[in-house]
């Protein structure tokens, strides 16, 4: 029988940062956990493992009976600490590697919070969130205090170098560990899904993530999910993940439109070259102590507005303008220059059919397509009644609406659905 490799028991899965600070007597709560304990029917030994710098990290590996009997003795295997299931619940004031009778997955911090100054952590907050520095401090709070608070997908994008994206990404697993884990496109598209267990997902070198689009919408809003990892028995829980994509494709690298409210898109531009500090990363780690400190006293500069606790107006950037420009098929793109020509002269709007689309189109596209695109992509609404139609004159029948239209909603309108 093929001898399947299982993954350690839980340092953050695949991906996870493990560049921590060397272990220190009492890091990471792991003093009172047992050398091996047995989770459901897995059995695991603490062990402690180095990343590439040298710096140790507790890491719990997957064992068989066999190899614990042989190692500690056959008797010893009736005293192994039992827990029923695997459990995530995430805490950075109140972090408890056991709660009741389950293991928990989610890991403390490598540092506790230490009054301090932070300079280095100010100016990369600034360069990337240009003016609006008190949202990414709002962004980051929220994340330590509230760590199951739903956020909206942050993409940082650019198509040069230097620009802070995976710096960003390196001063999340500074500040909160093993709990950020660094993904590809590919980990999107596979079976297997540890990066939803994490409170910190970040996908690295993203090009098209439309292929993927469903499944991060869905994990960004959902109220269940089961984590399902290899070699590891299914956990269901209540998602938290904040997803971070990085990607150089700052156009069309996924699909949006002016009602979604999930993504936080951000264009990064190049470092100065005279700001460039070797050490700079360096630093990142050491004000870790002294921004968990900001973070536990700070207020808040904004309140609760959506599900995703942002006012969506206030994530409205230019880049996110261009890529919900970029996201529109050429169908609909050319009915929406129509429409709008149409309604310079018609302000109060006006109903058309898909075949009074095609005509006016001078049947360029088929009517699939062009109900398609009206229907899915402008999700215009439609209802059987007299209606004023494009050329000025009045119909019956079933149309769509574009403009106000009575009690339906204006087309190209700005307001936005905060769920």
């Amino acid at each position: 029988m093929e001898n399947k490799k299982e993954a350690p028991f839980l340092v953050g899965g695949e991906g996870a940062s493990k560049a921590q600070n060397k272990i220190t007597e009492n890091q990471g709560c792991t003093q009172n956990i047992p050398e091996v304990f047995r989770v459901g029917d897995k059995i695991f030994e603490k062990v402690l493992r180095y990343d590439v710098n040298g710096n140790g990290y507790i890491a719990f590996e997957p064992r068989r009976r066999d190899t614990i009997a042989n190692k500690f003795g056959r008797d010893f295997l009736k005293t192994i600490p039992s827990y029923d299931a695997a459990v995530i619940v995430p805490s950075h004031n109140d972090y408890k590697q056991t709660i009741g009778k389950c293991w928990n997955l989610y890991q403390p911090l490598d540092a506790s919070p230490q009054k301090g100054t932070h300079k280095t952590w100010d100016k990369m907050i600034r360069h990337i969130f240009g003016g609006k520095e008190a949202l990414g401090w709002d962004y980051l709070t929220l994340a330590y205090r509230e760590p199951t608070q739903l956020l909206p997908v942050l993409a940082l994008v650019s198509p040069e170098n230097q620009t802070g994206k995976t710096t960003f990404g390196k001063a999340l697993s500074f500040l909160f560990g093993r709990n950020v884990g660094f993904y590809s496109q590919d980990d999107l598209s596979s079976q297997f899904n540890s990066w939803i267990k994490s409170l910190f997902a970040v996908f690295e070198e993203i090009s098209d993530a439309k292929r993927s689009l469903n499944k991060i919408k869905d994990i960004s809003t959902a109220q269940n999910a089961t984590l399902n990892e290899k070699y590891m028995p299914p956990v269901g829980f209540q998602p938290f993940v904040k997803i971070v994509i990085l990607s150089n494709n700052h156009k069309d690298f996924i699909h949006a439109n002016e009602n979604d409210i999930r993504y936080w898109i951000l264009r990064l531009h190049p470092f100065a070259k005279g700001d460039f500090d070797p050490k700079f990363n360096d630093k990142l780690r050491q004000e870790v102590p002294a921004v968990m400190y900001t973070l536990s006293t700070r207020e808040m500069s904004t309140e609760c507005k959506s599900r995703m606790w942002f006012d969506p107006n206030l994530l409205k950037t230019e880049a996110l303008k261009e890529v919900i420009e970029n996201s529109y098929s050429p169908v609909a793109k050319d009915i929406q220059i129509w429409a709008k020509e149409v309604m310079d002269q018609m302000p109060d709007g006006f109903g058309a059919t898909i075949k009074d689309v095609c005509e006016a189109l001078n049947n360029k596209y088929a009517r699939y397509d062009i109900q398609k695109a009206m229907k899915e992509e402008l999700k215009l609404p439609t209802r059987r009644t007299s209606y004023k139609n494009w050329r000025g004159e009045y119909s019956n029948g079933q149309a769509y609406f574009f403009g106000d239209g009575g009690d339906m909603p204006p087309f190209g309108s700005e307001s936005v659905n905060t769920m």
